[in-house]
Protein backbone atom coordinates (compact mmCIF):
# COMPACT_ATOMS: atom_id res chain seq x y z
CA UNK A 1 0.00 0.00 0.00
CA UNK A 2 2.90 2.22 0.47
CA UNK A 3 3.87 1.89 -2.70
CA UNK A 4 0.45 3.38 -4.07
CA UNK A 5 0.67 6.72 -1.80
CA UNK A 6 2.42 10.03 -3.17
CA UNK A 7 2.37 13.07 -1.08
CA UNK A 8 2.74 16.35 -3.22
CA UNK A 9 3.45 19.83 -1.53
CA UNK A 10 1.25 22.13 -2.72
CA UNK A 11 1.08 25.78 -2.69
CA UNK A 12 -2.11 26.85 -0.57
CA UNK A 13 -3.33 30.80 -0.55
CA UNK A 14 -7.07 31.34 1.92
CA UNK A 15 -8.86 34.37 1.92
CA UNK A 16 -11.33 34.60 4.94
CA UNK A 17 -14.51 36.77 4.66
CA UNK A 18 -16.16 38.26 7.36
CA UNK A 19 -18.75 38.64 5.38
CA UNK A 20 -20.58 37.93 1.57
CA UNK A 21 -18.44 40.45 -0.90
CA UNK A 22 -18.88 41.13 -4.34
CA UNK A 23 -16.01 40.79 -6.25
CA UNK A 24 -14.81 41.04 -10.30
CA UNK A 25 -14.91 37.67 -12.07
CA UNK A 26 -11.93 36.46 -14.12
CA UNK A 27 -10.30 37.85 -16.60
CA UNK A 28 -11.34 34.65 -19.23
CA UNK A 29 -13.95 32.36 -18.96
CA UNK A 30 -12.43 29.47 -20.82
CA UNK A 31 -15.45 26.97 -20.89
CA UNK A 32 -16.69 29.46 -23.17
CA UNK A 33 -14.10 28.26 -25.55
CA UNK A 34 -15.22 25.68 -28.65
CA UNK A 35 -13.84 21.77 -27.82
CA UNK A 36 -14.82 18.81 -28.82
CA UNK A 37 -16.19 16.25 -25.92
CA UNK A 38 -15.16 12.77 -27.67
CA UNK A 39 -19.31 12.81 -29.01
CA UNK A 40 -20.11 15.87 -30.15
CA UNK A 41 -18.58 19.68 -30.41
CA UNK A 42 -19.67 22.41 -27.76
CA UNK A 43 -19.53 26.18 -27.65
CA UNK A 44 -19.47 25.56 -31.64
CA UNK A 45 -20.93 28.74 -32.59
CA UNK A 46 -18.39 30.80 -30.80
CA UNK A 47 -15.26 31.73 -32.51
CA UNK A 48 -11.96 30.09 -30.86
CA UNK A 49 -10.69 33.61 -30.38
CA UNK A 50 -9.56 35.24 -26.89
CA UNK A 51 -11.84 38.16 -27.32
CA UNK A 52 -14.77 35.68 -26.96
CA UNK A 53 -14.02 34.99 -23.83
CA UNK A 54 -12.53 37.92 -22.28
CA UNK A 55 -14.23 39.80 -19.84
CA UNK A 56 -14.45 43.52 -19.80
CA UNK A 57 -11.92 44.88 -16.89
CA UNK A 58 -14.10 45.68 -13.76
CA UNK A 59 -17.20 46.05 -15.29
CA UNK A 60 -18.57 42.89 -13.96
CA UNK A 61 -19.06 42.64 -10.28
CA UNK A 62 -21.61 39.74 -10.53
CA UNK A 63 -19.96 37.36 -8.54
CA UNK A 64 -20.63 37.19 -4.97
CA UNK A 65 -18.46 35.43 -2.74
CA UNK A 66 -20.33 33.73 1.06
CA UNK A 67 -18.82 34.33 4.36
CA UNK A 68 -16.32 31.79 4.94
CA UNK A 69 -12.76 30.87 3.90
CA UNK A 70 -12.14 30.83 0.16
CA UNK A 71 -8.99 28.13 -0.98
CA UNK A 72 -6.76 28.72 -3.97
CA UNK A 73 -4.32 25.84 -4.68
CA UNK A 74 -1.63 24.79 -7.37
CA UNK A 75 0.28 21.90 -7.88
CA UNK A 76 4.11 22.00 -8.19
CA UNK A 77 5.20 22.98 -11.89
CA UNK A 78 6.69 19.39 -12.28
CA UNK A 79 3.02 17.75 -11.95
CA UNK A 80 1.46 20.38 -14.43
CA UNK A 81 3.69 19.59 -17.76
CA UNK A 82 2.62 17.03 -20.57
CA UNK A 83 4.99 15.07 -22.43
CA UNK A 84 4.18 14.09 -26.02
CA UNK A 85 5.46 10.93 -27.56
CA UNK A 86 6.67 10.94 -30.78
CA UNK A 87 3.58 10.71 -33.18
CA UNK A 88 1.24 10.70 -30.48
CA UNK A 89 -1.27 12.70 -28.13
CA UNK A 90 0.26 14.77 -25.71
CA UNK A 91 0.24 13.62 -22.07
CA UNK A 92 -0.61 14.54 -18.58
CA UNK A 93 0.20 13.09 -15.34
CA UNK A 94 -3.80 12.34 -13.80
CA UNK A 95 -3.65 13.61 -10.45
CA UNK A 96 -7.00 13.40 -8.22
CA UNK A 97 -8.96 16.96 -7.45
CA UNK A 98 -9.28 15.67 -3.75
Amino acid sequence: MAAEILMVPIHLDALYLRKDRSVVETMADFSRLPYFDGERDINSDVANLSEEILSQPFEDRGLQLPTGVHLHWALPDALTRGFQPRKKLPALTRMKDR
